[in-house]
């Protein structure tokens, strides 16, 4: 199943079957792990985070 981002880029959702490999794949490497929503809620945007030359220019990147 295809989505729609808010930015307008389609993604390929993945299966349950391939979600659930996924979560196992992250859950036995030590080095990573699934980012939580607190995480999230810490985080800071692009547009806040990188000086405005380089958003513009990661922007500018966007498929039309």
């Amino acid at each position: 199943m295809q989505i729609k981002t808010k930015s307008g880029f389609l993604v390929q959702k993945p299966t349950k079957a391939e979600d659930t490999s996924i979560n196992a794949g992250i859950a036995a490497d030590p080095d990573s792990f699934e980012l939580s929503d607190e995480w999230f809620d810490k985080s800071t945007p692009a547009k806040d985070f990188f000086p405005l030359e380089t958003f513009k220019a990661l922007v500018a990147l966007k498929p039309t």
